[in-house]
């Protein structure tokens, strides 16, 4: 298979992309894979289809370029799970293919060959949740981006601006996808002051243009006189660590294994230096230093989950196509590899279909959009879940804009703040949930402020109807 890949010929990305498409194919097709924050990430596209602004009328976490994306999805396809998947493989597809010419345009490798966009691939099938449109994989085409640009000056010390102006405007909207990618910036003036004689005019391009895409969102902002509700809702939180995640540090860690694993062997074999040149052995150094910051993202990164990985793709793919292709072409080669895509399928399909018993050390269950005891209530109706249970919205739609408990609990848990209850208030009124479901117990103290809104709804339990 590997030997394959090694010829220049385009036609082989065409077998790529085949490969791909089957890892994903039994995933595409089971019915029960939509992952809990691609849920959140269709509530917020849907939201802001309906009119609403990102961070006033949902609160989410999430990055604006991405929100915008997923407000676009909503307009072309809905909630469509298996619509996320096809865009995501698209665009894994693209990655591929970028990330193999960036390579090949700038002699990364003594030989034209597909190998990197197919070991690209295959890492991006990693795990199941790799396959859907995380807004870490729609950040990682403008790392891509940006890393062409970097490596060319490297390589040819332009005397030309415009590449380094783009390489802080990929950048820049790279973060606007996804924040963590702002490390990329931090490493990329690092390598520069390394690796290359660039001058101070030019790091001060790079600032520039990273500075830009953020700045023209944050004055969107304080345009409409929202720039408070952004400031809260988005970079407030980036700064308040709180970790976490929806698998066990067991199912992550064994995730990672098979990759640690080539990773190592891998850095070992570049250790020897074989039949590099000058040039190559300093983008060694430089995609090492790059994969050192990327630890950084990941450690920043708030409610890790296994697609936050992605982020590590470029390097540890770099890494891993000089060892395939420093491989004598033969069984050896053939047999490493095929370990590699064998222990990528036993990872991620067993444990998904509850396969070779790897379900029993990698449970992928939290992850996953379950049934809860609210569906009958909530079915076609508009909702409002004061809890951290996202899986209730999958039949339901939002209303108002309280989508992340973490930051709607500043408001229920302090009414007696005029600007809290009024901010409620408002919200009850203008977009009158048709369910709440008061999970947290908040609700009381919160309706007793609101005699007029309370009066419209009859409670049983913690569920609260809107009366007809």
């Amino acid at each position: 298979m590997l030997s394959y890949f090694r010829i220049n010929d385009p036609y082989r990305l065409i077998g790529v992309f085949l490969l791909l498409f089957i890892f994903r194919i039994s995933v595409f097709f089971s019915g029960n894979s939509q992952i809990i924050p691609e849920l959140e990430w269709m509530l917020v596209g849907e939201r802001l289809a309906d009119g609403g602004m990102m961070y006033v009328d949902v609160f989410h976490p999430i990055a604006p370029l991405a929100a915008w994306t997923y407000n676009l999805l909503d307009w072309i396809i809905g909630r469509s799970h298996i619509g996320y998947m096809i865009f995501a493989f698209l665009l894994v597809c693209l990655q591929s293919t970028l990330f193999n010419r960036l390579l090949l345009k700038n002699n990364a490798f003594p030989q034209n060959t597909y190998v990197p966009a197919l070991v690209y691939g295959v890492l991006l099938s990693l795990f199941f949740d790799f396959y859907t449109l995380s807004p870490v994989l729609l950040s990682m085409t403008f790392i891509l981006l940006a890393l062409e640009k970097i490596l060319s000056h490297i390589e040819n010390r332009s005397d030309r601006d415009e590449p380094i102006l783009s390489i802080g405007l990929h950048l820049g909207m790279a973060m606007l996808f996804y924040l963590p990618s702002v490390v990329f910036f931090i490493s990329t003036i690092l390598v520069l002051v390394i690796f290359t004689g660039t001058v101070i005019r030019r790091y001060l391009l790079i600032c520039y243009g990273f500075i830009v895409p953020p700045a023209l969102v944050g004055l969107y902002y304080f345009f409409f006189s929202e720039f408070d509700q952004f400031y809260y809702s988005l970079i407030l939180p980036f700064f308040q660590w709180q970790g976490g995640s929806l698998l066990d540090v067991q199912s992550f860690l064994l995730i990672l294994i098979l990759p640690n694993f080539f990773l190592i062997l891998s850095m070992l074999r570049m250790l020897q230096r074989l039949r590099f040149s000058n040039y190559q052995i300093s983008l060694l150094r430089v995609m090492f230093l790059i994969f050192a910051f990327t630890f950084l993202a990941f450690v920043i990164t708030n409610n890790r989950k296994p697609h936050t990985l992605i982020i590590f793709a470029p390097t540890v793919a770099f890494f891993l196509s000089h060892w395939f292709l420093l491989m004598k072409r033969g069984l050896r080669s053939e047999i490493a590899f095929l370990f590699f895509v064998g222990g990528i399928v036993v990872i991620n399909l067993g444990s998904f279909h509850d396969m070779f018993g790897v379900r029993s050390y990698i449970n992928p269950t939290p992850m996953l959009v379950q049934p809860t005891e609210w569906d009958e209530a909530t079915r076609g109706k508009s909702l409002v879940f004061l809890g951290d249970e996202i899986s209730a919205y999958k039949s339901s739609k939002l209303a108002t804009p309280y989508l992340n408990w973490d930051l709607s609990s500043k408001l229920f848990l302090n009414p007696n703040y005029y600007d809290n209850i009024s901010h409620i208030y408002q919200q009850f009124s203008m977009d009158p949930p048709e369910v709440i479901i008061d999970d947290k117990g908040v609700l009381g103290p919160v309706f007793e402020k609101m005699p007029k809104v309370s009066g419209k709804y009859r409670q049983s339990g913690n569920i609260y109807f809107l009366r007809p």
